[in-house]
C-alpha cells in the first residue's frame, strides 16, 4: 500500500519487482487512475535466497538511462545536493573509462543517542576520508549504495552477482578484473547523500555479520586471489585493498601492535 500511495504522488516513478517467476515493472496513470503492470516471465525462476541484487538485476531490463544512481530505502538527498547532479554526471563525459563514482553520506540517525553517534561516526568516516585515501591509490571499489554507475557497465558485467554475501564488493572486483580495458572508480565528495543507520547494539550487529561473512567468503574464494595474481593492479591497490577488506581478519594484528604503539 505505502508503494502504491508512492506511485500515485509521484507519477513518474517505476518500480520493478519480481513475483514468482514474473519480472515487471509499474507505474501509475493519472489519466485513468490505474496501475499500467508491463510483465515479462523471469528466466529460469527465481530463486529466493537474495532478492536484493536479484531485484537489481531484474531493475537494469528496464533502465534506459546512462548513468544510475543506486540508494538504499534508507537515503536521503538533500535539495542543494541534487542540483550538483549535472556536475556528477560530467564526470562520465570527462573520463570514458570511469565506471563508477563513489559519494560520502552524512547519517541522519546520528542524534538518536550513543550508539547511534557511534554507528553514525564509523559510517561516516568509511564514506568520507577512508574511501578518499582508497580513491587515491586506485583501490575505492563499490559498496552498494550512494554511488553513480554506468548503465552500460551493469549490462557488460551481467549486473550483480547474486549469489555472493557482498555483491557490491564482488561487482567491483570483476570490473578491476577486466585487463586490458583500463576501467576505474572513483570517489567524489561535493556530492552527498543521507542514510539512517541503526539506533541499537541489536540492530547494528546486523550490518557487521553481514560484513563478517563477506569478508570470510571473499578471502577462500578464487577472485580475490585471482585480483592479487593480476598485473593489471598495482602492489599498492593490492595493499590498500587488503586492509580495507581485512577488517575483521586483521583485529588479531592490532591487537599485537596496539602494545608496541604505546
Amino acid at each position: 500500500n505505502q508503494i502504491n500511495d508512492l506511485l500515485k504522488q509521484f507519477p513518474q516513478l517505476e518500480v520493478a519487482y519480481l513475483t514468482g517467476n514474473v519480472s515487471g515493472l509499474v507505474r501509475f496513470d493519472p489519466a485513468s487512475q490505474t496501475f499500467v503492470k508491463m510483465e515479462t516471465p523471469a528466466f529460469g525462476g527465481i530463486h529466493p535466497f537474495n532478492y536484493k541484487p536479484l531485484n537489481q538485476n531484474n531493475m537494469m531490463n528496464f533502465s534506459t538511462g546512462d548513468i544510475n544512481l543506486f540508494l538504499d530505502a534508507n537515503n536521503d538527498i538533500r535539495f542543494e545536493d541534487a542540483l550538483k547532479f549535472p556536475r556528477m554526471l560530467a564526470e562520465f563525459n570527462e573520463d570514458k573509462q570511469l565506471m563508477v563514482v563513489d559519494v560520502p553520506e552524512y547519517i541522519i540517525t546520528s542524534n538518536y543517542g550513543g550508539i547511534a553517534e557511534a554507528h553514525g561516526f564509523g559510517d561516516r568516516t568509511w564514506t568520507s576520508f577512508v574511501m578518499r585515501v582508497n580513491a587515491q591509490v586506485g583501490a575505492v571499489g563499490f559498496y552498494g549504495h550512494g554511488a553513480f554507475f554506468r548503465t552500460e557497465l551493469l549490462k557488460e558485467f551481467g549486473t550483480m552477482p547474486p549469489d555472493y554475501v557482498s555483491e557490491d564488493i564482488m561487482l567491483a572486483i570483476q570490473i578491476w578484473l577486466k585487463e586490458g580495458r583500463a576501467y576505474h572508480i572513483t570517489h567524489r565528495e561535493y556530492v552527498q547523500v543521507g542514510k539512517g543507520r541503526e539506533v541499537s547494539v541489536q540492530g547494528g550487529s546486523v550490518p557487521f555479520q553481514k560484513f563478517a561473512a563477506g569478508g570470510a567468503e571473499l578471502s577462500i574464494g578464487r577472485q580475490l586471489t585471482r585480483l592479487f595474481a593480476s598485473n593489471e593492479f598495482n602492489w599498492y591497490q593490492k595493499l590498500m585493498l587488503f586492509f580495507t577488506l581485512s577488517f575483521f581478519t586483521r583485529k588479531p594484528l592490532i591487537l599485537m601492535a596496539l602494545p608496541v604503539y604505546l
